[in-house]
Parts: structure tokens; C-alpha cells; sequence
């Protein structure tokens, strides 16, 4: 059982921004987890970071969405589940401009 986790109302920084997934790993808040993760661990304990896979959001300047964050998780997503769940599980993100997010 998988289960896709992440919000799809955060802000998207800008497109050039730097995406580092392991400073963003450690700098994010444990009440963020869920928002800034694609996908939870349905059986881990979802207080703990272990639970989280396929990071996407950083917390500086406030949480929001890293694009090469994003692209980098869905690049992932492959090597870790079958493509038919990509599809079925990873969240709609679709970003119209920095700051909004389609409705």
C-alpha cells in the first residue's frame, strides 16, 4: 500500500531557484512533513521524517514549492514505483506562475 502525500497550494519560487533536497530534508519542520513530501509512508510514522519520500518543498522565506524540486521528485518517482502510479498517486501540480497554483 503507498500513499501520495504533499500540498497542492503551496507557492512555486521561482523557476531558477536552487533545489538541494537534503538541506531542504533537514530544514523543514515536522508539521511540514505532509505538505512537502509527494508520498508518506503509510505504515511509518508520519512524525518522523523516515516516513517521507520524494521531497519537493523548502521552508526558506516560507514554504513553497522548488520546481527542480518538483521535477526532480517526479524523475524519481520511477525508480522507486511502477509509472501506472505516477499517475494515480502523485498529486496534480500544475503551476500557472511563481506564487499561484491552478485551481
Amino acid at each position: 500500500m503507498r500513499a501520495a502525500s504533499g500540498s497542492t497550494t503551496l507557492g512555486l519560487g521561482s523557476r531558477d531557484e536552487t533545489w538541494d533536497a537534503a538541506a531542504a530534508r533537514k530544514a523543514l519542520h515536522p508539521d511540514d512533513y505532509g505538505k512537502a513530501f509527494f508520498w508518506r509512508d503509510p505504515n511509518g510514522d508520519p512524525e518522523t521524517l523516515a516516513a517521507y519520500k520524494l521531497p519537493f518543498a523548502s521552508p526558506g522565506g516560507g514554504l513553497h514549492a522548488v520546481w527542480a524540486g518538483v521535477t526532480a521528485a517526479a524523475a524519481m518517482w520511477g525508480d522507486i514505483f511502477p509509472r501506472e502510479q505516477l499517475l494515480a498517486e502523485l498529486p496534480d501540480l500544475v503551476f500557472e506562475s511563481p506564487g499561484e497554483v491552478a485551481a
